[in-house]
């Protein structure tokens, strides 16, 4: 999937576009202003006004020419991470963790995390959104706003439309922040028309004032009157006796018949093209052309007239018309050729689709209303996008196809499956594959009917709990087409889990070992199968093998797929959890931060609450608060709250390892049913119905007690009825614990033993560092600890300090910053940056980003500058 680079580029300055002295004077008047608005018509020069001024500027600058197609939030926020790379190079990973954010997160999230970025990483610069007219999206436009509001001064945004875009433009003209440049500005003067007339060795300097008057201003209608000018063959003074000038039909109608037979057909062809190379021309030409055309003579020619040709590139490699000129060069090739133009768009789109730029390959064939076509390039393509993990970009081609068709095209239906899958869409999810079967039903080929089997199957597992059902549909879709990419991938996974939770994981672990012979590495189906295989090892309690995997996993997945590794990066961390080693699992999970977007949400999120365990468990209070904070900012920042109970889960779970029973049995209280199916669990770190039982057994009084022990026998009914065993040893400490309280050493001693049983399988010791701390007295008298156990249990237990976790200083208003955040701002405030901020404290520019943002939170700042000047002022 390509990008279109030319739209990064600012019009190129050539020598016969005259000087608007008049306009860079203004805008230099106003070069500190936060938001520029170049608002006016078509025609009036306002691109080339303002790439006049940048040319003039010492600031670096970025351009993004914004298309029809931009309205997609998507595609917008890439093409907009990307045209920052003009003010500091950018790693492409980070573009593509902006944009696989922006399925998840709030519009004002991702605007938080580009405005953090800009603060932290540029300096001075100006950005420049042109043809912004276009933009209809109310998402970008806020995204904007809150750019404009909250990013530093430094950072200038110039806005160029042909009318006022829907900004908070009240707003910043009332606090001076908004300069405008409109019409009565951008009309040409007399001064300016004279240097149009001697640039262009033209002799309407005698007709000057009428011109002026007759054109009121507008460079373009001038523009096209020197053209007719410079034939020779016409008399103007019909033309400027009629009130015409604002006309550019009539203008154009007038001056087409002035050129060359040889060269107006070429010209009208080429209007059809938004944009265009020789290698695009080369083939139109020849394809519907019956003369033969020099395309490099033909694009000479179109400098030389002077026709309102803008180089996109600094190699002039990709042109366009005035988008006003283009639009009325189509309207005179209807009338004056017989050139398909249906037939001319569809080989335009073959070309950009050949080459990769998918979303103006559709664009193409949506101008000519071929429905068909659209469909078949989303198709067509679809699977490469699903192979790299970009889910994001198979959406935004969706979103340009209208609902009736998504819904009646088995192929186009089960992309949008796909989708709906991997932003774990519940709802829409159903529905779209009860569609999907009335769908199939009416014809589809093997591959999409294999396709709504893997979904049947995919549905069946995660959302019903049902692997005996999943296992059998994943079955048909393999008899009916065989696949080593995403599809084949991802249903080896699923059936992997199904017979895992059928009781059948040395079956599972076997094809998968096969799997793994048959790839080469770096393949889909060969990594797809490590990672299939951790999840089987963890799910079946088998901790010690899935380390070894985890690490030859970790080490081939290396510059594959981003996503695979954003996988292997929170299995491995997962399994370091488990095994705490407290240093190697907090940088695991802290890494696995970076990764956001790539990784399933609800992964990245348990990485949050393992990171607020980890911290706890080691006793640094501080870190623990700091990290729920974190957790608690990032789930607000998530569309409708998805994640909202693992945070509150993580949270009392915290509580809950710091005594605060009152606070922890309240939230436990809050529901008293098991409230989960068999696979909500799987492996992940926090689980919120088996938190709730760890309050109610260790806090709850008699009757609460009870009821956690009858939760309990719920939960370990659910996960090994699909042979789950995670949680196995939580799940027996647990018991143990209840008998404690109920003064039964006998049943103490019976689930102590099994637990330390287990342990010698499983080897970790993450969950008798957490009894530890809750619950010491389980383990007081115990004569047969396992040797690998014995620094644990016999050490002092740990007593925590009790904080209000979220507590405030009421004498400022704001919450205190512990010492290392203090030593963070004092550093940024003497003007280093993250990596300098990180090498002086031993720590990685992750932990300092997580310092930031929840320093800002505390000090209710949206980011650095507003800090710093926070500080200074409190100073």
């Amino acid at each position: 999937m390509t990008i279109l680079k030319t739209r990064f580029h600012k019009p190129t300055i050539t020598s016969n576009i005259i000087p608007r002295k008049r306009i860079v004077d203004l805008l230099n008047q106003n070069s500190e202003k936060p938001l520029i608005l170049v608002s006016a018509p078509a025609g009036y020069g306002k691109s080339t006004a303002v790439s006049q001024w940048l040319e003039l500027q010492e600031k670096p600058y970025a351009w993004l020419s914004v298309d029809h197609i931009f309205n997609n939030f998507t595609v917008f926020l890439e093409y907009f991470a990307l045209a920052l790379s003009s003010f500091r190079s950018l790693d492409e990973q980070k573009v593509q963790d902006f944009v696989e954010s922006s399925s998840v997160l709030s519009t004002h999230a991702i605007a938080e995390k580009v405005c953090n970025y800009l603060s932290e990483n540029m300096g001075p610069g100006i950005m420049v959104l042109d043809d912004y007219h276009k933009i209809q999206n109310p998402d970008i436009h806020e995204l904007i706003n809150y750019l404009l509001n909250f990013c530093p001064v430094t950072k200038q945004l110039i806005v160029i439309t042909r009318f006022d875009p829907p900004l908070k433009l009240n707003q910043h003209r009332l606090y001076g922040r908004l300069a405008e440049v409109r019409i009565a500005d951008l009309i040409i003067d007399s001064q300016e028309f004279d240097n149009l007339i001697k640039n262009n060795e033209s002799e309407l300097s005698e007709n000057s004032s009428l011109v002026l008057e007759k054109s009121e201003g507008w460079i373009l209608g001038i523009s096209m009157l020197l053209q007719i000018n410079s034939t020779g063959k016409q008399n103007l003074d019909n033309i400027l006796t009629a009130n015409v000038l604002t006309d550019m039909d009539f203008l154009l109608g007038e001056y087409l018949p002035q050129l060359p037979e040889s060269f107006t057909e070429p010209l009208l062809l080429a209007s059809i093209c938004e944009r265009f190379n020789e290698e695009i021309l080369e083939g139109l030409f020849h394809k519907y052309l019956t003369q033969t055309v020099n395309v490099q003579d033909f694009i000479a020619k179109l400098k030389e007239y002077n026709l309102f040709l803008i180089a996109e590139d600094n190699l002039n490699e990709w042109y366009r018309f005035h988008h006003l000129f283009s639009r009325v060069l189509r309207r005179q090739l209807k009338k004056l050729t017989t050139i398909n133009n249906d037939n001319a768009l569809l080989y335009i789109s073959e070309w950009f689709a050949s080459n990769g730029y998918i979303e103006e390959a559709i664009a193409y064939v949506l101008r000519k209303g071929d429905l068909e076509t659209a469909s078949a390039l989303v198709t067509q393509h679809r699977r490469e996008a699903f192979n790299r993990g970009q889910w994001w970009r198979v959406k935004a081609w969706l979103d340009q196809l209208p609902d009736n068709l998504i819904k009646s095209k088995p192929s186009i239906l089960i992309a949008y499956v796909w989708v709906l899958e991997n932003y774990w869409n519940l709802s829409e999810t159903h529905q779209a594959i009860f569609l999907l079967e009335h769908v199939i039903k009416k014809g589809a080929s093997d591959l999409e009917t294999s396709e709504y089997y893997f979904h049947l199957s995919f549905h069946a597992l995660f959302f019903h709990s049902s692997p005996d059902k999943a296992l059998k549909y994943a079955e048909k879709s393999i008899g009916l087409y065989e696949d080593g990419e995403m599809l084949g991938a991802r249903r080896e996974m699923v059936m992997a889990f199904c017979m895992q939770m059928l009781g059948k994981s040395k079956e599972a672990i076997k094809m998968l070992e096969e799997t793994e012979k048959a790839y080469d590495p770096g393949e889909v189906m060969h990594l797809r199968s490590y990672s299939s295989r951790l999840f089987v090892l963890l799910l079946s309690g088998k901790f010690v093998e899935a380390k070894n995997v985890s690490q030859r996993f970790n080490y081939i997945v290396r510059n594959t797929f981003r996503y695979m590794e954003a996988w292997s990066i929170y299995l491995a961390a997962n399994i370091d959890f488990q095994n705490f080693d407290s240093p190697k699992v907090v940088d695991s999970l802290l890494k696995a931060h970076d990764y956001e977007g790539a990784v399933d949400w609800r992964a990245y999120m348990d990485c949050y609450a393992g990171l607020c365990l980890c911290y706890i468990i080691s006793n640094d209070v501080d870190a623990a608060v700091e990290a729920l904070k974190n957790m608690e900012t990032k789930q607000k920042q998530i569309k409708g709250g998805l994640f909202s109970h693992m945070f509150k889960s993580a949270q009392m779970r915290v509580y809950w390892l710091m005594g605060e029973q009152q606070k922890a049995l309240v939230w436990a209280n809050e529901k008293l049913e098991l409230d989960m199916n068999a696979v909500d669990p799987l492996m992940s770190i926090e689980v919120p119905p088996l938190t709730r039982i760890r309050i109610l057994i260790t806090y709850g009084n008699s009757e609460e007690l009870q009821q956690g022990l009858n939760l309990l026998d719920s939960f370990e009914t659910l996960v090994h009825s699909v042979y789950n065993s995670y949680n196995d040893i939580d799940i027996l400490l647990l018991k143990a614990l209840a008998w404690k309280r109920l003064k039964d050493e006998n049943q103490v001693s019976i689930f102590l033993k099994k637990a330390f049983d287990v342990y010698d399988i499983q080897r970790i010791t993450r969950p008798f560092r957490e009894f530890m701390i809750v619950a010491p007295n389980l383990f007081e008298g115990l004569d047969d600890v396992p040797l690998n156990l014995q620094h644990i249990i016999s050490a002092k237990p740990k007593k925590l300090t009790k904080l209000q976790v979220f507590s405030k200083n009421r004498g400022n208003g704001h919450e205190e910053l512990t010492r290392r955040e203090q030593e963070i701002v004092k550093l940024i405030c003497s003007g280093l940056r993250n990596k300098e901020i990180a090498d002086q404290l031993h720590i990685s520019t992750t932990t300092v980003k997580s310092h930031l943002t929840n320093i800002y939170g505390k000090l209710n700042v949206r980011n650095r500058t507003s800090m710093i000047r926070m500080v200074q002022n409190t100073d």
